[in-house]
């Protein structure tokens, strides 16, 4: 099982990030072509999707660990370790990501502000996937 979780995890992460950083990119041509409404009401929706594919990949991960309670322990090498980083991106990511939807929720948000923590998030992702593949199996 613990392979399995590891690879579903990757994937689930992969895909998460890969969307928003697509979504991320397409999202000002969507506002052009169809209307700041109807780009308002996709993101929340792609935003939900990102975060149900992603929490699923956390909710994974922790079936790969041996001992959960010392997950914490891997960021402690964040200058030699591949997978310490990818623990750090994927903490950035989601924290970055929570920041998005907080305000795309709020009716006083700022669009420019939403748009540098949305690439930021897009950035952090791709730091993910990079570490991801840079982990020796």
């Amino acid at each position: 099982m613990k392979e399995h979780a590891l690879v579903l995890f990757t994937l689930l992460a992969q895909a998460a990030t890969g969307g928003f950083v697509i979504f991320q990119m397409i999202h000002p041509w969507i506002g052009q072509m169809a209307g700041q409404a109807v780009a308002h009401m996709l993101t929340e929706r792609f935003l939900l999707l990102v975060g149900v594919l992603f929490g699923l990949s956390l909710l994974v991960s922790f079936f790969h660990l041996g001992n959960p309670l010392n997950a914490w322990r891997a960021l402690a090498n964040l200058r030699s370790s591949w997978l310490s980083r990818e623990i750090l991106f994927t903490l950035i990511f989601t924290s970055l990501w929570t920041s998005v939807v907080i305000l795309e929720w709020r009716q006083d948000r700022s669009p420019f502000i939403q748009n540098i923590f949305a690439w930021l998030a897009a950035i952090s992702g791709l730091a993910l996937v990079v570490s991801q593949s840079e982990i020796d199996g």
